[in-house]
């Protein structure tokens, strides 16, 4: 694997080689047309920033970091902030270093990074610090900052460790437009009873860039893409994929559909549960429940209602309880928990349930019901 630096970073940086092709190598940083005329592009950054850059290696040695501009060099060393040993070869171990890019030493400097390990060099974009409070309060430019909430896996292709609490951040030349309402509705039936409508409505914005280089439309769309995409501080979800304009240069315009988080709503029929999984809802769904069976309610969560059903296969009604140890009964008493083979799910809300401070485990117990197998939906909403 060697030394690799992400494209999520808020800087960004190429290994220049002739295996890439010309925007990598020089990262977009000018573009000449005809003999007469040249763009070029730096890459801004609030004269206050400070800006952390993280890369992973399978070597421990940590890389070494040179900032350089005219006026003079600097030399440092990317620190190891955590490793992961995923198997017996070390091969596939992991360290993950960060070093920062202070702004304040690089006002109105054009400078780039480079940061080599074990005979491999990137070089990063051309970047300087500027006083943006202006621009920024005028619209002429976003600040768009990202990142994940995901632990590194066994999975060896993994390139940022989000456990290191790392976010990143850049300002685009660009503004905010505002869209026409933008919504859907979603006509279906529930277990061929009754058609339903799921409405959602909410009002877009438009993120519409100057022209800018290829990379950094690119960042943008990986940005858009993260949990976290925040848009001068508000946090945004983006609508689908970008469009792109003037695809025969270098340096592209983008827009891209983005509406406030905070002001998403719905409208909806009694729709049930679905099987998706978000920050504040999680539904646990069992299959084939024939005799005993149990899931995991999480810390800071309570359980919000049970959906019990049948599978097509089911032969009889069943009844069963649910409680804290197998056969308890303080969630659902065998009373309470009929569900008939005909006449389509059956919802349990819970209403009343103990608080635990640790990940705690509800067992399910059928009590009758011959040939019966269960199909149970069970809602739980954070509440911590």
């Amino acid at each position: 694997m060697a030394l690799v630096i992400s494209r999520a970073n808020s800087i960004r940086f190429a290994i220049q080689d002739s295996y890439l092709p010309n925007p990598e190598n020089t990262l977009s940083y000018e573009e000449k047309y005809g003999s007469y005329a040249t763009q070029e592009y730096i890459q801004r950054f609030d004269d206050a920033s400070v800006v952390t850059i993280q890369c992973v290696s399978d070597t421990s040695t940590p890389p070494t970091v040179n900032y350089y501009n005219p006026q003079f060099a600097a030399t440092t060393s990317a620190s190891l902030v955590s490793s992961y040993v995923t198997d017996a070869d070390p091969a596939n171990w992991r360290y993950y270093f960060e070093f920062t890019m202070d702004f304040s030493s690089y006002i109105n400097k054009k400078c780039y990074i480079t940061v080599a390990q074990s005979g491999t060099t990137w070089k990063s974009e051309y970047i300087t610090g500027e006083d943006l409070a202006s621009d920024l309060a005028n619209g002429k430019v976003l600040k768009i900052k990202y990142g994940n909430e995901d632990e590194p896996s066994d999975y060896i292709n993994f390139e940022i460790d989000y456990t290191t609490d790392i976010s990143f951040y850049f300002y685009v030349e660009a503004i905010l437009k505002e869209s026409e309402h933008i919504g859907d509705d979603t006509v279906f039936t529930n277990i061929d009873e009754k058609d339903l409508i799921e409405a959602q409505l909410f009002l877009g914005s438009v993120l519409k860039t100057a022209r800018i280089p290829k990379y950094m439309t690119e960042l943008i769309w990986i940005a858009s893409k993260h949990y976290i995409f925040k848009i001068n501080d508000l946090e945004y979800v983006a609508d689908g994929s970008p469009e792109l304009e003037n695809l025969n240069t270098n340096f592209q315009q983008l827009s891209l559909k983005v509406t406030q988080k905070n002001a998403l709503g719905f409208n909806t029929d009694d729709r049930g549960l679905s099987n998706g999984t978000t920050d504040m809802i999680i539904t646990r769904k069992i299959e084939d429940f024939t005799t005993t069976d149990s899931f995991v309610v999480p810390i800071g969560y309570t359980i919000h209602e049970f959906v019990c059903g049948h599978k097509s296969t089911s032969a009889a009604e069943y009844t069963f309880k649910a409680g804290y140890t197998v056969g308890g009964e303080e969630l659902i008493t065998d009373f309470i928990g009929v569900v008939p083979l005909t006449g389509g799910n059956v919802p349990i809300p819970v209403h009343e349930q103990k608080t635990f401070d640790t990940a705690n485990t509800v067992y399910l117990t059928k009590l009758s019901g011959v040939g019966a197998i269960g199909k149970i939906w069970v809602q739980l909403i954070y509440n911590g």
